[in-house]
């Protein structure tokens, strides 16, 4: 008997049992959740689930036995509607993935033996002590799934906003040199973000965050110069310049730049201008800065 047949004879204690709670379902729906991070093919992983089922569930969980799938690989390959050359192939793509081992007898036949002492055939307890790694496995997966579902609504909405600020930019300046340009990058962005991963969504919502303030800002520079803020987008380039304050003198209105006051003593200068200057009419003038003084 060789080394591979002699490691299902084994004292108690010494096959790999699933963390407390799990069952032998349990590693199926694993199996199915991991696929994608294994790399393997739907049918792949539903073949290997088949012959998880062909298994006694108290095997998983008791120390002293191991879960072997001991029928032979024609019938293996009946049960899940394979060929034998495919059920082969996906016995080599699991025993390469780790998940199992495959004992036989010298002539290749596969079986149950002394009782059950020994079984020679697909043993999953390479499955069973990979367990903890694969439940590992699906929680970064849920995360990656969660963070790229997070990350194609952001584009979404970004989307959003840079359609409707480019409408609003074709709407009020049709000749806009930039116009053009955007319309292509609108018609270049993908419909679909279903298949990018992470890193590649990240780099289209940094794309499109790009563009969407791009032409916000031309809208910003087109509402400033023609005179008129466009509705329904706030400004992004802030007004710096000078406060003004209106000055009555003479028969005309001056716009100067603000300033300080002065010392607050009050003015001995008459007010000058025509009888409509509303200082002259007040008596502002001869009052000061600061009336309720001489009152």
């Amino acid at each position: 008997m060789g080394r591979q047949q002699a490691r299902n004879i084994a004292p108690d204690g010494a096959f790999p049992v699933l963390p407390a709670g799990m069952q032998r379902s349990d590693v199926k729906k694993l199996l199915r959740a991991v696929r994608p991070a294994l790399g393997f093919r739907a049918a792949r992983i539903e073949a290997l689930c088949n012959l998880v089922e062909l298994t006694r569930p108290g095997d998983w969980i008791d120390p002293g036995v191991e879960p072997v799938c001991y029928m032979t690989q024609i019938e293996c390959a009946g049960i899940c509607d394979k060929t034998p050359r495919a059920m082969r192939d996906d016995e080599n793509a699991w025993i390469k993935a780790g998940l199992v081992n495959k004992t036989t007898a010298a002539n290749g036949s596969r079986g149950c033996f002394c009782d059950g002492r020994l079984k020679q055939g697909i043993s999953f307890s390479p499955l069973i002590a990979m367990v903890p790694a694969l439940v590992a496995m699906k929680k970064q997966l849920e995360a990656d799934r969660t963070e790229r579902t997070l990350m194609r609504r952001k584009i979404s909405a970004a989307r959003r906003i840079f359609k409707a600020a480019l409408l609003q930019l074709v709407t009020v300046a049709p000749e806009h040199p930039e116009a053009a340009t955007l319309m292509q990058e609108w018609a270049a962005l993908p419909r679909r973000y279903d298949g990018l991963s992470a890193a590649e969504l990240s780099h289209q919502l940094k794309a499109v965050d790009g563009l969407t303030h791009k032409v916000l800002a031309l809208l910003d520079l087109q509402s400033q110069t023609s005179g008129r803020a466009e509705a329904d987008f706030r400004p992004y380039i802030q007004d710096t310049k000078e406060d003004t304050f209106v000055v009555c003198n003479g028969s005309s209105v001056d716009l100067r730049p603000s300033r300080k006051r002065d010392d607050g003593k009050p003015s001995e200068v008459a007010p000058a201008g025509p009888p409509s200057c509303r200082e002259k009419n007040d008596g502002a003038g001869s009052r000061g800065h600061k009336p309720e003084l001489l009152e």
